[in-house]
């Protein structure tokens, strides 16, 4: 009996290690208001991609992306409000120089010049949603808060 509770005990112990090293070695979202900040006015598309490690989508690639959204939650998460923005005042809109970085969370939208530099950028957090059939996984996730 004392053998079979060390071995279960030794497994417990391998099992908790595993699943602390995993949660603490997962890649961390890049799309946090901390990266925004790193975002200058003038920087050039590489040097975003390079902050937000991958590139932006397009304005066709964030529609597929919602309705992809649709299909699995039921809706698109939107905006909580809160919102950051800079410069305040928008600057002429051309939805083809416009890229967006999105996370479960947060979503980072910059504006670019026909020459690739930055001339607005802006920052929202995303309402968290739950999918249509959540899994164990996804509550326990949500549970988690990740």
């Amino acid at each position: 009996m004392k053998r079979k509770l060390k071995w279960l005990a030794i497994v417990l112990a391998v099992s908790l290690l595993g699943f602390g090293t995993a949660f603490l070695l997962s890649p961390r979202d890049r799309i946090t208001a901390e990266s925004w900040k790193q975002i200058q006015i003038g920087m050039s598309e590489k040097e975003v991609e390079g902050v937000l490690g991958e590139p932006g989508l397009n304005w066709v690639q964030v529609h597929e992306a919602e309705l992809e959204y649709s299909e699995t939650f039921g809706k698109v998460p939107r905006g909580t409000g809160i919102f950051f923005w800079e410069p305040e005042n928008p600057v002429d809109f051309h939805p083809e120089a416009m890229k967006t970085w999105k996370s479960k969370h947060r979503c980072i939208e910059i504006q670019f010049d026909w020459q690739g530099h930055v001339i607005r950028k802006g920052y929202y957090e995303l309402q968290r949603l739950q999918p249509l059939n959540p899994t164990f996984l996804d509550r326990f996730r949500d549970w988690l808060g990740l």
